[in-house]
């Protein structure tokens, strides 16, 4: 499965727990012996959130469960493990041939391109695998056989007998003749007798295993119905003379009636079943979830218009492309959605690194950790129509910058600012963290400035720099502090010396005009007398006489 579809995420080993019983209870130190001291080559028991070896899983847990009957009348309750992981990841047969394969780890195919065919008679480790791709959708699934006449709409599952593991009757004799006493101790009076009759067989569960995804995780895949995406009614060709006809003739009418439900002509929008996510369509546009701060290694896409609806019988509900619309669909390869705290009591849904498990490289599981372009007015905008919608985030962790106080590798600087310009707010949100960056890039600040770049070694070189601690050397501190306090000195002087300067020109320039003004006052009384005591001077114009009168007084 995890070479098939490196995006299957977390979890990829069957999730289990177990029934507290005097066989498991014995058995199962076997188990754990195998856990703690071979854990690199054996089948193992890990933590599911850590992927970490629980070689004490059985004696973990106070969980019971109570199976009741319909009427009520009667109940059975048991003692359970936490929930494990069965491991062997330690021993993956398959990675060897992906070494130097330019293809690893990569996306192979993509949902709509797979095709899994399944009659429902596929149990136990088969089961789990359909069930598998079913519930993550890695692929489109068809369902093989006749409908019950009596209730069409009756579901079909596409697996059967889905438990985790098994054991027998046999088993528990062979494990209890051998002699373990070299390793652990166990109880063999707590293991039961052969049978009496010879070649009576017994087997039964003893490991029930759970659901993939968020949704089935509490959900017993035994008795889960994963429903296929739609419906073939084939029965065997009487014309097929061997088996292998039969399967190309059945290949045929599946992909038939494929092509039937979800064939588009040219010029109409494209088909989907209602989980699909039609992902390169949306990418041709460019990336339509907008915001990737937050949510680095999610691929989004254009949903189905039937998304999340359901045929009466189960089966997918066919629709279109909504192309308007932008939702999540999966994580890149070597990581897994989860829901995450980003703060503040705030959750939400992200793709975070699969867990490795032991003997497992993160170059093999998570080889790629390039993260997105983003450029620095990209901002996550919620939009209030999509708020709440399946797969569409809901909070905007992003804010834009405000100030040289706030920068910091979460907010963004504004394009359209006017109060914060942009140059400005992205030199502050640059040299928020000095670490790493030169005097040419971020100007020093003085003695809290903690580069070594920023330290004087001549009179301000660099500007702004700060005395060394150092006593001798070409510029040591006593000569850095003298020459910086005669600097400031000097500068104080300056500074005075301005100020006085200024303070006496303006002193000046009161005392011309109060004398300018006490001359103009005596002007305009020597021009009254003489319109009163020259009397000859009457046809003289009054603009020349004005004139005059101000010659002779100047």
């Amino acid at each position: 499965l995890n070479f098939l579809f490196p995006q299957v995420g977390h979890p990829l080993y069957q999730i289990d727990d177990e029934m507290k019983t005097d066989i498991n209870e014995q058995m199962d130190i076997l188990r754990s012996y195998v856990t703690e001291y071979e854990s690199n080559t054996g089948e193992i028991i890990l933590d599911t959130e850590t992927m970490q070896i629980n070689p004490n899983f059985y004696t973990k847990g106070t969980i019971k469960r109570t199976t009741t009957s319909k009427d009520l009348s009667k109940s059975l309750t048991v003692d359970l493990t936490d929930k494990f992981v069965m491991f062997m990841g330690n021993r993956d047969d398959f990675l060897p041939f992906t070494a130097d394969w330019d293809l690893k780890r990569k996306e192979l195919f993509s949902p709509e391109n797979v095709l899994v065919i399944s009659d429902g008679i596929c149990a136990s480790t088969c089961s789990q695998f359909v069930k598998h791709i079913g519930l993550k959708h890695l692929g489109r699934i068809a369902g093989i056989g006749i409908s019950d006449l009596r209730n069409p709409n009756a579901r079909f599952d596409i697996g059967m007998a889905s438990s985790a593991s098994v054991r027998s009757v046999d088993m528990v004799q062979t494990f209890k003749d051998y002699n373990y006493d070299d390793y652990f101790i166990i109880n063999k009076t707590k293991l039961p007798k052969n049978l009496y009759r010879v070649g009576s067989w017994l087997t039964w569960s003893n490991k029930e295993g759970y659901g993939f995804t968020e949704s089935s995780k509490e959900l017993l895949l035994e008795y889960t119905i994963v429903d296929p995406d739609f419906r073939v009614e084939h029965q065997l060709q009487s014309s097929a003379s061997y088996t292998e006809e039969e399967r190309i003739l059945l290949y045929l009418e599946v992909l038939s009636e494929e092509k039937k439900l979800l064939g588009s002509t040219a010029g109409n929008s494209k088909k989907c079943f209602s989980w699909e996510v039609d992902v390169s369509g949306a990418a041709s546009k460019g990336n339509c979830k907008m915001c990737v701060k937050d949510d680095q290694h999610s691929v989004f896409g254009h949903p189905c218009s039937s998304r999340l609806l359901t045929e009466a019988d189960g089966t997918s509900k066919i629709g279109i492309v909504d192309t308007e619309s932008c939702v999540f669909s999966h994580c890149k390869v070597g990581y897994y959605r989860k829901n995450v705290d980003i703060g503040n009591g705030a959750f939400k849904d992200q793709c975070i690194e699969i867990p490795l498990g032991p003997n497992q490289l993160e170059s093999d599981i998570t080889p790629d950790k390039t993260l997105d372009a983003v450029s620095d007015s990209d901002i996550c905008s919620c939009s209030e129509a999509l708020i709440g919608t399946p797969g569409q985030p809901n909070i905007c962790s992003v804010e834009y910058c405000t100030s040289k106080e706030q920068p910091t590798s979460d907010c963004v600087c504004n394009t359209q600012s006017t109060n914060y310009p942009l140059a400005t707010c992205q030199y502050d949100k640059f040299c928020a963290d000095l670490t790493g960056k030169s005097p040419s890039q971020c100007t020093c600040t003085g003695d809290s400035d903690p580069r070594s770049a920023c330290i004087c070694t001549a009179f301000n070189t660099p500007n702004n720099c700060k005395c060394s601690q150092l006593t001798s050397g070409n510029y040591p501190k006593s000569e850095c502090m003298k020459v910086e306090g005669i600097s400031l000195k000097t500068k104080l002087i300056i500074i005075g010396s301005v100020v006085g300067g200024v303070l006496l020109i303006i002193i000046i320039i009161i005392i011309i005009a109060c004398i300018i003004k006490s001359r103009r006052n005596k002007s305009d009384k020597n021009m009254h007398s003489v319109k009163q005591n020259d009397q000859l001077d009457q046809n003289i114009d009054s603009r020349q006489r004005v004139i005059m009168i101000n010659k002779n007084n100047w």
